[in-house]
């Protein structure tokens, strides 16, 4: 774990016993010293992101790669309009193809090739509306 300055994990705190329970129930060990889990939005890239800058097995420069995307979703996203130019939009899905082809981040991702082609179609604005379902072909 890589805690911010200053902060450290409060153990004492913790329900360690909840963790089996729900993998998000881990979260508690990785997020800000008083913070809540309790309502904690895993979906939202910024908070994803704080929670992995904890983790010392998250490379630096994949960091580095993913703090590019949060500056654009927050830009975006406190925009209000959540509307974008085309130069944003291109560099918007430059940025997540590189961090998903990350040396450290590709090898987890299951069937990458099909994860890339479907976010080429998103980008290009031909995207299906039903997705295949990644989660059920990894059960097969």
């Amino acid at each position: 774990m890589r805690p911010p300055a200053g902060a450290q994990a409060q153990w004492d705190k913790m329900t360690s016993w909840e963790w089996p329970a729900n993998p998000a129930n881990i979260v508690q060990v990785f997020i800000q010293p008083g913070f809540s889990t309790t309502r904690i939005n895993l979906q939202d890239l910024s908070t994803s992101l704080s929670i992995l800058r904890r983790c010392a097995r998250v490379p630096d420069n994949t960091m580095t790669v993913a703090d590019t995307l949060r500056e654009f979703r927050n830009a975006i996203v406190h925009a209000g309009t959540m509307k974008v130019d085309d130069s944003t939009r291109d560099d918007v899905f430059e940025n997540i193809k590189n961090l998903l082809s990350d040396n450290d981040v590709k090898p987890s991702i299951a069937y990458f090739d099909s994860v890339m082609e479907n976010i080429s179609k998103l980008e290009n604005g031909k995207l299906e509306k039903k997705l295949p379902c990644y989660h059920d072909k990894m059960n097969e």
